[in-house]
């Protein structure tokens, strides 16, 4: 049973960052409102570039899009922001650190014609503001969630770098470097 009786977001408006393409969102609870960040494209699927949009909700089902999206991009117009996933507690309740969102996201450069992906990296104070994106912190990461249990952050991933892709887990200290399970 549906629980709308549409989309909850819908592709943006012509020249808009999100116009012709929207998908892998992560939506969390903050203060009383539900934030979603979304991936989203304009232009050719040859020359796509994805960004990353927000849009807020008071109820869970009724989203309005960000005034000044996209929140986060590479800026090279050139690497995608995909499938990103916030810090969670393993109840996946929301975890801040140091009262910031920490977010990790699979980037590639559609154009290299490789299809090559990497995880990286940004925290941000408010969902809004975010650091720009680290280094790549490992290779061949497509869709990964990241819980922190104890001292420890648990990674499970797509791998992609064979076909057809696996799924594989990975552990890191401090979620930047991993170690990858067999």
């Amino acid at each position: 049973m549906r629980d709308t009786d549409g989309p909850v977001l819908s592709l943006g408006a012509a020249s808009e960052f999100d116009d012709t393409h929207i998908f892998a969102p992560c939506v969390t609870e903050l203060d009383g409102t539900y934030h979603l960040w979304y991936s989203g494209s304009t232009g050719t699927v040859a020359q796509r570039v994805f960004d990353l949009g927000l849009a807020t909700s008071n109820d869970g089902r009724h989203f309005k899009k960000y005034n000044s999206n996209p929140v986060l991009q590479f800026g090279d117009v050139k690497h995608s922001i995909l499938t990103a996933t916030l810090l969670r507690n393993p109840d996946v309740s929301l975890l801040r650190e140091y009262g910031k969102l920490r977010m990790w996201f699979s980037s590639t450069d559609f154009s290299d014609g490789t299809g090559k992906h990497a995880l990286y990296e940004t925290n941000s104070p408010d969902g809004i503001h975010w650091n720009p994106p680290s280094e790549p912190l490992l290779k061949d990461v497509y869709a990964p969630t990241i819980i922190k249990e104890g001292d420890v952050y648990r990674m499970w991933y797509t791998d992609v770098s064979s076909d057809p892709w696996v799924f594989r887990s990975a552990t890191s200290l401090d979620g930047r470097q991993w170690k990858v399970h067999p």
